[in-house]
């Protein structure tokens, strides 16, 4: 159901790799550049089944 998807971002002239999670082909959130947290967050939401409705919600609560 959610996947992981990395995107680049330019910030005052440096290029960050950015993590975001994506389902149904569409980003929900572009979140960190820590690639192992947004693979542990992606594994949360699809072994929790969380309806995309929530996703945004359940990512904000374990970033901030």
């Amino acid at each position: 159901m959610y996947a992981l998807t990395q995107t680049e971002k330019e910030i005052e002239d440096e290029v960050f790799q950015i993590y975001a999670v994506e389902a149904e082909g569409k980003i929900i959130m572009d979140f960190t550049t820590d690639r192992e947290f947004a693979e542990k967050v992606v594994k949360l939401l699809n072994e929790n089944g969380v309806e995309i409705n929530h996703a945004v919600d359940v990512i904000e609560d374990l970033v901030y």
